[in-house]
């Protein structure tokens, strides 16, 4: 006897219902793993010949592991699950008849073992299956469900399925779907809605609202498309947002997001809050900052802020700061090409603002960072600021000003510096021995070098030409150099010869064997000609060396003929005199330190007639 209360009233019936339990039920079936459980309950109504009424009055508590399986789904929220109509794949139906735990899923649209798609209307009335129908296994225009053909497939869908089935399973991985790691079914659903209702074209990106998701014909669309995505990620994630953008944004004064992504932001930063989705606001990030073709505003705390500095387009202002400019100099390297920048219009108060691109930005900050100024090389060189601008022209030949104004600052080369500098980079540093050692400050300081002689010698110890032994202890810069005496010498006597057109009143003292107050007194009564030249310590008189030879060759101090002579100076002055032949200058003529005679045929026969005398003086034959 199936059920003595059969032919009772609805009302009876009810009541004599609700005290059967499950083990009074004449068919008991066992649940089996892997069914679902409005699969089970119609299996149990199919054999039992139950109404849907009928079968929620029956106690399940008894039934051999239902209980302990539906606490388990009760542990998914109810939007996961597909209530209303019911869905399959024939050919697991015609393998093991048994509803799929898996079918009852939403977004599950296809069957990973058999590649198809599955079913949700019957193939001979076009009827949606629902789970009010009589039979489990047989609609009710009386066709065999296993029976249909289902169409295929694509492998992502069928990869975003066996997603959806690990995902319920205690134990299972996520296929292909790496990004889809440690989300549970509920949260791959929602992932799946939000790409799928996005990614659909002729649906309204500014809602979710999905009427009859849990048919094949709409949620195959969205699993279609979120499937597409997932698989690719985050490249497809990109090429969407590039299209939501194009057909969402109006103009480059369109700088909000959400009004370019609309609930796809919305959702990424506002709804799915839980850590698990940080694949999303990670690869969302990411996109923003390639291609976002405005500055990211730093009220935007979405994007961390050691991110937002790397935006593809950053303002003007920042750009500034970072490569330690000035706006009119970044400018100008706009208009000449150096940096990509471009003009935007703020849409809400038309005001006109510069961005840069990241990319250019980065090249530029290279191209900055290689030139200093003027003050900054004076601080590496360890030399003052007015005498590197004198020596630029020399040392430094490839510096530019930054703008074409007459205040604009030079800039220099910072690799001409670093060649510089290299020169003392291995030196150690010591005292100089003051008798044989001398360093290049000292040389600055004290002897009369024009810039020309300063250069050259920098240029020379660049060159090898000649080198610092060591350094001076608590000098800076190249001041520091220490050098051989003897070295230093032989520099000069030979860069004198090469280069040196004119000298100091001092040298010529040194070079005659003469006093400087003589060689001074020469130079003001025009005995030897001078020109003023304009040197760093300011205006000094400067000797020619053509002059020098002009001066020798006319004139000869006493004291030398004395020499030669080998007489005393009065006494070769009174024989000369004796002779006709008087000094020019002296100080009894005017004022003369020294006796000067003038060269002449006279006077060098009577050298040789005295130098005759002197001889035969000594030597008598």
């Amino acid at each position: 006897m199936r059920f003595t209360m059969i032919s009772h009233t609805s009302q009876n019936l009810k009541v004599a219902v609700r005290s059967v339990a499950f083990q009074q039920l004449l068919a008991r079936p066992v649940w089996r793993s892997g069914e679902g459980r409005l699969g089970y309950l119609k299996r149990v109504a199919t054999e039992n010949d139950l109404s849907n009424s009928m079968l929620s009055e029956v106690d399940f508590a008894a039934a051999p592991n239902f209980l302990a399986y539906n606490n388990f789904i009760n542990c998914l929220p109810s939007s996961s699950w597909n209530i209303r109509f019911a869905r399959f794949c024939p050919y697991c139906l015609d393998v093991d008849p048994i509803w799929r735990r898996e079918w009852e899923l939403l977004f599950f649209d296809s069957c990973p073992m058999h590649q198809c798609q599955l079913i949700d209307i019957c193939a001979q009335c076009s009827m949606p299956l629902t789970w009010r129908r009589k039979h489990l296994l047989i609609c009710d225009c009386g066709l065999q469900l296993q029976h249909m053909r289902p169409h295929p497939c694509s492998r992502n869908v069928s990869q975003l399925s066996l997603a959806i089935s690990n995902s319920v399973a205690p134990v299972g991985s996520i296929g292909e779907f790496s990004t889809l790691h440690n989300l549970t079914t509920a949260q791959i659903q929602r992932v799946v809605r939000l790409l799928g209702s996005v990614g659909d074209v002729s649906r309204n990106i500014r809602s979710q609202k999905i009427a009859y998701v849990d048919r094949i014909e709409v949620s195959s669309i969205l699993t279609n498309v979120a499937a597409d995505i997932l698989i690719d990620w985050p490249t497809a994630f990109h090429k969407l947002l590039i299209s939501l953008e194009h057909q969402y944004r109006t103009s480059f004064s369109s700088r909000r997001l959400p009004k370019c992504f609309g609930t796809l932001h919305a959702s990424i930063f506002n709804t799915l809050h839980d850590p698990c989705y940080e694949f999303l606001r990670s690869a969302f990030n990411q996109y923003v900052l390639i291609n976002w073709p405005a500055p990211i505003a730093k009220r935007n705390k979405r994007i961390p802020e050691n991110q937002r500095m790397h935006g593809a387009w950053v303002p003007s202002s920042h750009a500034c700061h970072e490569l330690k400019i000035s706006p009119r100099r970044l400018q100008k390297m706009i208009e000449d090409g150096l940096i990509i920048g471009e003009i935007r219009v703020n849409s809400e108060n038309g005001r006109n603002y510069t961005v840069i691109q990241r990319e250019q930005l980065n090249a530029s900050s290279q191209h900055v960072h290689n030139f200093v100024d003027l003050q900054t090389a004076a601080k590496l060189i360890g030399f003052s600021k007015k005498r590197i601008g004198q020596l630029r022209n020399i040392l430094f030949p490839d510096a530019k000003k930054t703008l074409e104004i007459n205040n604009a600052p030079w800039m220099i080369n910072l690799a001409d510096i670093n060649r510089i500098l290299d020169v003392g980079q291995a030196l150690l540093e010591c005292m100089p021995s003051l008798e044989s050692e001398i360093t290049f400050s000292h040389m600055i300081r004290h002897w009369m070098w024009g810039h020309a002689d300063i250069a050259d010698f920098i240029v020379d110890c660049v060159r090898g030409v000649i080198r610092p032994i060591s350094l001076c202890t608590g000098k800076r810069g190249i001041g520091s150099w220490i050098f051989s005496r003897q070295v230093v010498s032989q520099w000069l006597a030979k860069h004198n010869a090469i280069n040196r057109l004119d000298m100091s009143v001092q040298e010529f003292a040194r070079y005659f064997g003469i006093k400087q107050e003589v060689a001074y007194f020469l130079v003001r009564n025009d005995f030897i000609t001078s020109i003023e030249s304009v040197l760093p310590r300011g205006r000094e008189k400067r000797i020619s060396f053509k002059s020098a030879d002009d001066f020798s060759e006319r004139y000869v101090f006493l004291a030398e003929l004395a020499k030669r002579t080998k007489c005393s100076s009065r006494g070769l002055l009174s024989r000369l005199a004796a002779m006709g032949i008087h000094p020019v200058s002296g100080p009894h003529i005017d004022e003369g330190r020294q006796l000067l005679m003038r060269k002449n045929a006279q006077l060098e026969l009577a050298i040789t007639q005295i130098s005759l005398e002197q001889a035969n003086r000594y030597h008598p034959q």
